[in-house]
């Protein structure tokens, strides 16, 4: 499938069943106006859903001058294309994610890792491009063909090259190590000193 707006749309219309491709989001056909309501809602959703790997993105942030008018005392702007922070699960954090900014007890610049709001398709992984186009097939099989069958077969084969996608894309991540919980780390602390005290 060719990684590209068009390529995805018609391979949404595919799985639907449709025998019509387009040409173009912006032709003046059925098919083009059901893939242009539904292309940039289903890429922003299927994006934000997965932390996925040609998505990820990293950032420093500096805090803004002005501070929330109660609790954490600085506020710093997310970055324009951020569809979602990543929370680190190795180290606790001293801030939270509102709105569009991150509120935080320091005023040090914050390391943050986030998906991306990727529109180019040429750069999205090819599995992403299959689940995106199952995604949208989802959305507009109702307009395409008032089935019912066939929205739930294109909901179970959705789920099937979902997972599938999910698994390929974690296998070139190291997973995240959490931190060792409070009772993890006393225990070790407790026995150190008893060992000590021997």
């Amino acid at each position: 499938m060719a990684q590209s707006v068009t390529g995805i749309c018609n391979r949404a219309l595919q799985l639907v069943g449709s025998a019509q491709q387009i040409l173009n989001l912006t032709d003046n056909t059925r098919e083009a106006r059901a893939c242009t309501r539904a292309y940039d809602p289903s890429r922003r959703a299927e994006l934000r859903a997965h932390p996925w790997n040609f998505s990820i993105k990293r950032a420093q942030l500096a805090a803004n001058t002005a501070a929330p008018p109660f609790g954490p005392v600085y506020e710093f702007p997310l970055p324009t294309d951020c569809l979602r922070v990543i929370v680190p699960m190795y180290a606790a954090c001293d801030w939270n994610v509102e709105g569009r900014n991150i509120v935080a007890t320091s005023a040090t610049p914050l390391n943050i890792r986030y998906i991306a709001d990727i529109e180019d398709p040429t750069l999205f992984d090819a599995q992403f491009c299959e689940v995106l186009a199952y995604r949208i097939a989802l959305a507009i099989v109702e307009d395409m063909t008032q089935s019912n069958t066939k929205r739930q077969n294109l909901r179970s084969e959705y789920s099937a090259a979902l997972a599938e996608a999910r698994k390929v894309d974690a296998t070139e991540s190291i997973p995240e190590r959490a931190a060792d919980s409070e009772w993890v780390t006393s225990r070790w602390r407790n026995s150190s000193t008893i060992w000590a005290q021997s």
